[in-house]
């Protein structure tokens, strides 16, 4: 089965929102139509998730076209222009697969099993 760039650029767009959308909230004060937002972005992360098995495969199967196709379809979403988006766009990218590289060593682990049940961790600050 081939992921295909479509794919890949669906579920970087979602990262990118989701890292965008964060910053958006932590960077202002709380107001209640950003975390509503944020939930909105939230939703996309099952996909992410299911995803991330094969981006790390297709991420390495992209052509230099391929490749500069996605960095361009974030950057004219996003309309970022300066020298600086690559190296953004980069980053979002390199966090997809260590979310998948995640998941993938989580599930070796059987953390994601039904059967488990897991104690919730609150942090605080």
């Amino acid at each position: 089965m081939q992921f295909g760039i479509e794919n890949l650029k669906k579920i970087l767009l979602a990262v990118f929102v989701l890292i965008y959308t964060l910053f958006e909230i932590f960077e202002s004060k709380f107001k209640w139509m950003k975390l509503l937002k944020l939930l909105n972005v939230v939703k996309e992360i099952p996909r992410v998730v299911a995803s991330a098995p094969f981006i790390d495969q297709e991420l390495d199967d992209l052509s230099t076209e391929e490749h500069k196709e996605l960095i361009g379809f974030i950057a004219e979403r996003f309309e970022l222009d300066n020298d600086k988006s690559e190296e953004a766009i980069e980053a979002a990218l390199m966090w997809m697969v260590a979310t998948g590289n995640a998941v993938e060593k989580f599930k070796e682990l059987g953390v994601f099993s039904k059967k488990k049940k897991h104690k919730a961790v609150h942090v605080s600050g």
